[in-house]
């Protein structure tokens, strides 16, 4: 028998954790871990990014290079292209540094 790992073994409580979506802005709060913001720009086909650990960035949605992603091939990814990072990479990378917790671990 499989079971998840608790929060608690991250040091994560979760009340602590607050996670909002409204009028095309997802806020993910984790306390003193950070706060990330993402800001969907319709008309640009953008998302704008705001994070305690990277800042501030523009996502454009673009075809994925297959070389480059990691978790999702052969399809369309947001991508920064100053250094052509993938938004969920980032996210799960920053994520995963601040708690310890890989939010996209294979089971």
């Amino acid at each position: 028998l499989e079971t998840e790992t608790p929060l608690s073994h991250y040091n994560i409580n979760p009340s602590d954790i607050e996670i909002n979506l409204s009028q095309g802005v997802l806020k993910l709060d984790l306390s003193s871990k950070g706060c990330w913001v993402i800001n969907k720009q319709t008309p640009n086909r953008q998302l704008w990014w705001s994070s305690p650990i990277s800042g501030p960035r523009r996502y454009e949605y673009s075809l994925a290079n297959n070389s480059h992603n990691k978790l999702f091939k052969y399809s369309y990814n947001w991508k920064y292209t100053r250094d052509n990072t993938i938004l969920i990479e980032t996210l799960r990378d920053e994520i995963l540094s601040s708690t310890g917790l890989d939010i996209f671990r294979k089971r």
